[in-house]
């Protein structure tokens, strides 16, 4: 059974993540990725993390259709919901059977140094993942109904 999250999106899942390294970027997580978007370090992306202790992230999927600021906004405060690049790196490396499959993206919610907001969609296909990136501000509504997924960490409304 599902948990209902917001009017966009319900809980399906939860990861428990071990310690992250500062060290890791998404950029330099090759062994992870086939293919990176270029824009992560264009747009200023590709930057060390912060070493995080154990953290639970939440997996949610997308119920009904919206734009990214619908969608994280529809949770709480946006800037709770962001992850390190050390955490997405991490969960794709050791949970990527719980990443959306089919050809349909699973959404993390990244920032630059200065807090300007990006979304890094990991894809998965037969040869690997791939991950893309997108402006936060972007006014794309995307097609919801089961496509996509949302992992955030775990905040205190949810649980």
């Amino acid at each position: 059974m599902t948990d209902p999250v917001s009017k966009f999106l319900h809980k399906i899942d939860e990861v428990k993540l071990g310690p992250t390294e500062a060290s890791t970027t998404i950029a330099g997580a090759t062994d992870v990725f086939k293919w990176i978007d270029p824009d992560l370090k264009k747009w200023g992306l590709d930057k060390l993390s912060i070493k995080n202790a154990h953290s639970v992230l939440d997996i949610n999927e997308m119920k009904k259709s919206g734009t990214f600021n619908q969608l994280y906004g529809s949770i709480g405060n946006i800037h709770d919901q962001v992850l390190t690049q050390g955490q997405v790196v991490e969960f794709c490396r050791d949970n990527s059977d719980k990443l959306q499959q089919g050809g349909w993206g699973t959404f993390f919610l990244i920032q630059r140094d200065d807090g300007e907001l990006s979304v890094a969609d990991v894809l998965v296909d037969d040869s690997g993942l791939e991950v893309l990136v997108f402006q936060f501000e972007d006014d794309f509504v995307w097609h919801g109904e089961g496509t996509r997924r949302l992992v955030i960490p775990q905040l205190e409304t949810q649980i």
